[in-house]
């Protein structure tokens, strides 16, 4: 998976890519069936001047689709939480419509 951090406002910090580094092999363990290189993770970090605000930006970007989250807050690791929970949630809908898991019937 390539790992892209974009940072708008403020310094780059080990702390918020360390998070990524976590997140990105967490997110490796749903696309193990894809090629590593065929996945980018895109994060973009703003700080927002006029109101202080943090806006966290996502992008998953697979072969057939992409998956995008956003998130602001009054601090920057909430925000960024937030979208990560956000994306991981669109990540496990599309791995079970891709793995066809909604056609599967239940046992009951």
């Amino acid at each position: 998976m390539i790992i892209h951090v974009n940072y708008k406002g403020l310094e780059p910090s080990a702390r918020v890519d360390g998070f990524f580094e976590t997140k990105a092999r967490k997110i490796s363990r749903f696309t193990r069936s894809f090629q590593p290189d065929a996945v980018h993770l895109r994060g973009t970090l703003n700080r927002h001047s006029r109101n202080g605000t943090y806006t966290a930006s996502l992008r998953l970007s697979f072969p057939q689709k992409v998956l995008t989250a956003k998130e602001s807050g009054a601090e920057l690791m909430p925000a960024l939480h937030a979208a990560v929970e956000d994306l991981f949630k669109q990540l496990e809908k599309f791995m079970s419509r891709l793995n066809r898991e909604h056609l599967r019937r239940r046992d009951r």
